[in-house]
């Protein structure tokens, strides 16, 4: 069992030391499993999915667009 802490994504705000944690692997990271969280996040995917379908995007296609955006920010 791992005596690190675990910063539990969705229940309240991260600190930056949080996150300093997190990058130094020093906490583990979990993400809410609350109902009412899970819940949260599934409106929020289908929120997303029929705006990119009025907007005539396929996810394929937006993954396509954030690849190129990355490649172009990484100067790959």
């Amino acid at each position: 069992m791992s005596d690190l802490q675990t910063i539990v994504f969705g229940k309240q705000s991260i600190t930056i030391e949080d996150v300093n944690a997190l990058a130094l692997r020093q906490a583990n990271v979990k993400l809410n499993d609350t109902p009412d969280y899970i819940d949260s996040i599934e409106k929020s995917v289908a929120f997303l999915e029929r705006l990119l379908k009025r907007m005539a995007i396929s996810t394929a296609s937006l993954q396509d667009m954030v690849t190129v955006v990355a490649l172009k920010f990484l100067h790959i």
